[in-house]
């Protein structure tokens, strides 16, 4: 799942990630430092709203995911970033079964509807 996220964040975020020092090893390590470096850049403008957090979490993701997310309709920060570690973790699956497909012999048509079925 962690090797699909630099295909999802743009912008400021996108910039933070590929200047990491070192990769991260798990989902929940990504989320704290991801939530502190942006939360970190809001707090320094004492007049960003909830809601104005939430959207630039949404504007910093690319617009596949931003697609995903949205017609969710997430009230905060914390529900956005649940609908977009679903879709992420989707895709990690659906790209596992066409690996898997693929090795087998099977097409990979099966494994696009999963990612439907899913997000």
């Amino acid at each position: 799942m962690l090797r699909t996220i630099p295909y999802f964040l743009k912008g400021i975020a996108g910039e933070w990630f590929e200047n990491l020092a070192t990769p991260f090893n798990d989902w929940n390590a990504f989320k704290a430092a991801f939530l502190e470096q942006r939360i970190c850049q809001l707090e320094t403008n004492d007049y960003y709203s909830d809601a104005q957090i939430l959207d630039q979490f949404i504007a910093g993701l690319k617009d596949k995911l931003i697609k995903k997310v949205c017609p969710h309709a997430p009230e905060d920060l914390n529900s956005a970033i649940q609908h977009a570690k679903r879709y992420e973790m989707a895709i990690e699956e659906a790209n596992y079964t066409k690996l898997v497909n693929l090795a087998i012999g099977e097409t990979s048509s099966a494994a696009e509807e999963k990612i439907d079925q899913l997000t």
